[in-house]
């Protein structure tokens, strides 16, 4: 559901064909530049991360409130399973546990994926290295550099092992 949610509000755009060319029409959306990531909340809440800052709307998408973070460059934004808030800001990951009132910095890194595994542990990736934290954000631990075709046995390998205290025993890599 999120992926559709997504894919229908990026960008607020609507296409229309008109004598063989394509236009694009604001239909509805945050104005003041590009929308670089969504994300849908609790409580029907949905989220956009612009160049201008972080949006929030509670009526689908037919009206826009700027956040606390009016005026940065907002890259990413996720809402955790357990409500906690993140935007991903140049250079840092910020972490808010009030819709977006206030904010704390939580990882020094320009984060720009951020995926939730059913879990619940949150991952994200920047400058080469992939992150992940288990307390809804408030730490995180380096896990790999990514390096090549051995990435994802080496991900696996660390990720079991900060899991377990303990060096962990490597996934089996996908064979084509």
């Amino acid at each position: 559901m999120r992926f559709v949610i997504r894919i229908l509000l990026f960008a607020g755009f609507c296409a229309s064909v008109a004598q063989g060319q394509v236009f694009w029409e604001n239909d509805f959306g945050p104005w003041g530049g590009p929308v670089n990531d969504l994300a849908d909340g609790s409580a029907g809440a949905l989220y956009a991360a612009g160049s201008t800052g972080l949006f929030r709307s509670d009526d689908d998408g037919q009206s826009w409130q700027l956040s606390a973070l009016g005026g940065v460059d907002v890259r990413t934004v996720h809402q955790s399973g357990a409500g906690t808030l993140f935007a991903g800001i140049g250079g840092m990951l910020l972490r808010s546990t009030d819709g977006g009132e206030t904010w704390q910095d939580t990882l020094f890194a320009d984060v720009a994926p951020l995926f939730e595994h059913s879990s619940g542990a949150l991952f994200c990736g920047s400058g080469g290295k992939a992150y992940v934290s288990t307390d809804d954000g408030r730490s995180w631990t380096t896990l790999a550099l990514l390096r090549g075709p051995d990435f994802q046995t080496d991900l696996w390998t660390e990720l079991d092992a900060s899991r377990s205290g303990r060096e962990g025993n490597p996934r089996p890599r996908r064979t084509s």
